[in-house]
């Protein structure tokens, strides 16, 4: 007996194992909050793009936008 699946159906296969990884999950929750929060301040105080680039310019840049706001 000869069992054949395509290969689109193998891949599948795999991304929903790595779906059901736990350490996957945990890193899918922090995209999601840090998405949330990169959304509650363009709402908030009108950030529509940043003109900077790296963790720490940005961190001072929406500091310096959100002081100043109030």
């Amino acid at each position: 007996m000869v069992v054949r699946f395509k290969k689109s159906r193998y891949e599948n296969d795999q991304f929903r194992k790595l779906l059901e990884d736990p350490e996957y999950a945990s890193k899918k929750s922090l995209r999601v909050a840090i998405e949330g929060a990169i959304s509650a301040l363009k709402r908030a105080f009108g950030l529509r793009r940043l003109l900077v680039r790296g963790l720490l310019k940005v961190h001072h840049f929406v500091m310096l936008i959100t002081s100043n706001r109030y």
